[in-house]
């Protein structure tokens, strides 16, 4: 008889397990569905996946470009050739800080992000971007926009997140190291201080040396980053 009872509390324990589970499963999916969708026209669900699609290509095309213009959405003044930013111009130190990258990255995002809205849709896309550069590249991206369609008001909000495994932090900190030989040295270039500086970080260095401009390629894996030297 006792052998009986437990086998069947046993029994009771795994149907309560298995209805609990179950429920739980269901609650997380319908958690992660946007109710407010379902009922959405076509046409607006479409917009809403070109917009993910395009602030996602924004994102990644901010991080890459960035490293290409010397950490800058809009170039400075002094530049080179309207290619990429002097970091040592008229023996000053300009390297912009990690925070002056990220707010040029959070530039990039919101402006460019402007060429995701159609027209048709109406009103202006406000974006808002949030970069942290550790490590790796990390942005959050918020979107919002009031669309009018067929005489109906509609609300978007959404929040894209993306991690890019990107050292820009450590080629910066390479770029600085550069920049503090020629301030030492501004009549000379320690090739050979380069070299060891590209050795010890594992990345590649490619130097062009110009009139009176060194422009330097900085690659680490498939990432490039720029900058030039007044000497």
């Amino acid at each position: 008889m006792k052998r009986a009872q437990v086998t069947i509390f046993i029994i009771l324990a795994l149907v309560i397990l298995t209805i609990v589970g179950v429920i739980a499963f269901y609650y997380t999916n319908l958690s992660n569905l946007s109710i407010k969708d379902i009922n959405l026209p076509q046409d607006i669900k479409n917009y809403k996946k070109h917009l993910s699609d395009c602030i996602q290509t924004v994102s990644q095309d901010s991080v890459t470009t960035i490293g290409q213009t010397s950490g800058y959405y809009i170039l400075p003044k002094e530049n080179f050739q309207e290619i990429t930013a002097y970091y040592y111009y008229n023996k000053q130190n300009l390297v912009p800080s990690i925070e002056k990258i990220e707010s040029e990255i959070n530039k990039y995002i919101e402006q460019e992000s402007e060429n995701c809205k159609i027209e048709k849709f109406g009103s202006e896309l406000e974006t808002n971007a949030n970069t942290i550069i550790k490590n790796n590249i990390e942005t959050e991206i918020t979107i919002k926009q009031d669309i009018t369609y067929n005489d109906q008001e509609y609300k978007i909000k959404e929040t894209y997140k993306n991690e890019y495994d990107i050292a820009l932090r450590k080629l910066r900190k390479v770029a600085e190291e550069i920049i503090d030989l020629q301030v030492k040295d501004p009549k000379n270039i320690c090739y050979s201080c380069i070299l060891e500086l590209a050795d010890s970080n594992n990345i590649k260095i490619d130097i062009t040396s110009f009139e009176n401009t060194i422009l330097f390629i900085l690659t680490d894996e498939d990432y490039i980053f720029t900058f030039a030297n007044q000497y």
